[in-house]
Formats: C-alpha cells, structure tokens, sequence
C-alpha cells in the first residue's frame, strides 16, 4: 500500500483561484494584507481558499462547486452559533451565523454552481461579514 501523506493544501496564483471559485477577486480590498491563494483538496472535494487580514482581523473564503442550492457550512468554525440571520450576497441568498467575535456569511450561487463561506475568527459581526460578502463578491 501507499502510505504516502499528501498534504490537501496546495498555494496557488490569484489566477488559478479565480478560475477554480469561477469569480473575479477585484473586490478583495485594496488596504488587505497577507493575502493567500490556496487549494485544498479531500477525497472527492476540492476547496478553494482565499485568506487576508483586514484591520488585523483574519477573514477567509472558502468556495467549492456543489450539485444543490442548500446553503452549506465547510467553514471548519464549529460554535453554537448565537445568531443566524438571512442576508443578500449579490442576488444570492445568505444565511449569517455569529457567536460573539466569529462568525461567517454562507451563500451560494446557482449560476454558477459554487458554495461560498466567507468567516472571521475574530472582529465578526453580521454588518461587517455581509458588507465584506458584498464587496468582495456582490
């Protein structure tokens, strides 16, 4: 057998990631830092993953292709949440989930067939994670 561990995560171009999330990243905003484009890939999905820090709190997007409009959790944050609230991305329909400081914004869009989770460990709020949503996004 082959006991060979690969390692799911995969640093890729702004290039590539526009192509795997079919979305263009103009709307990452200008003033972030530690921008990163990665890939992860388990068993059948395959996860792409935007990372920034905005006003020194760490925000990610997560996208994969999906077969069903549900709105999906891949955030990997793993709270009970305190609040869920609808919301708008773009014509997308959203759902928001915060627990205090974390939280993320789930949609997903039916033309083209990607989920999107947008979340923040830390500096989260409803407002903050569906205007980010939007300009990134919308």
């Amino acid at each position: 057998g082959n006991m060979q561990v690969i390692n799911p995560i995969k640093q890729v171009t702004a290039e590539e990631l526009e192509a795997e999330m079919q979305v263009s990243l103009v709307g990452v905003p200008e003033e972030a830092v530690d921008v990163t484009y990665t890939t992860i890939e388990t068993g059948e999905e395959k996860i792409a993953q935007l990372k920034f820090t905005l006003d020194g709190a760490g925000v990610f997007v997560r996208s994969q292709r999906v077969d069903s409009p549900e709105i999906l959790d891949f955030s990997g944050l793993y709270y009970e949440w305190s609040e869920i609230l609808e919301a708008q991305v773009g014509a997308c329909e959203a759902k928001v989930f915060v627990k205090e400081q974390v939280g993320y914004i789930a949609w997903t869009n039916l033309e083209t067939g990607i989920a999107y989770n947008l979340g923040m460990a830390e500096g989260a709020d409803a407002d903050t994670l569906i205007k980010l949503a939007n300009e990134v996004f919308g």
